[in-house]
């Protein structure tokens, strides 16, 4: 046997370990909870809160917040759920306007810099 052929049977062998590997992952998802499924619960918690907070709820508003709290205790059960909030607070007011400003100056200073440094180069007589 030669060293390519060598080569072909070990590259197979990996191919179906690799498929083996994939197989069982794909297997133990499709039976499995995934994080992922509480997302559209958790969707529709935060637009409920949002009904409810504007005034305009909806007449089953207790019973969707059940199912979806329901749904949502189920997944944690089996699987764990990042419940980190994830959206920032804006930043406070004025703050994003002195920032830009800042930033205005210390660009002009740079180009008034830049200006002085090119002038005061040495110029040849003509």
């Amino acid at each position: 046997m030669g060293f390519l052929d060598k080569a072909k049977a070990l590259g197979e062998q990996a191919m179906a370990k690799a498929d083996t590997a994939l197989n069982s992952i794909d297997s133990s998802t499709a039976g499995g909870v995934s994080a992922k499924q509480a997302e559209p619960y958790l969707r529709d918690l935060g637009v409920l809160a949002y009904l409810e907070q504007t005034g305009r709820s909806p007449a089953d508003a207790g019973a969707q917040r059940d199912r979806c709290l329901q749904a949502i205790s189920q997944i944690e059960s089996q699987t764990a759920l990042n419940l980190a909030m994830t959206s920032a607070a804006p930043p406070p007011p004025g703050q994003a306007a002195a920032a830009r400003r800042a930033r205005r100056s210390r660009s002009a200073r740079r180009s008034w810099w830049a200006a002085a440094c090119s002038s005061t180069a040495p110029r040849r007589p003509s």
